[in-house]
């Protein structure tokens, strides 16, 4: 089953990767694991995941 929750930086290697598969997704230099950690913290409950936690599959990443 797929859940929505609040994105942590541990799901920055995931979704880093869905981010670079996405036809259209344009990456820029505020994207690098450091950024969106700083991000995540200074905008609490504005990013979101959706994966399946026990095969560890992400399948939305999305920065509000």
């Amino acid at each position: 089953m797929h859940q929505f929750r609040n994105m942590i930086i541990e799901d920055y290697g995931k979704s880093f990767e869905l981010w670079s598969n996405t036809e259209g997704m344009a990456l820029s230099e505020a994207d690098p694991e450091q950024s969106i950690n700083f991000y995540l913290n200074r905008n609490q409950g504005l990013s979101f995941v959706c994966g399946n936690e026990r095969d560890g599959i992400l399948i939305y990443s999305k920065n509000t």
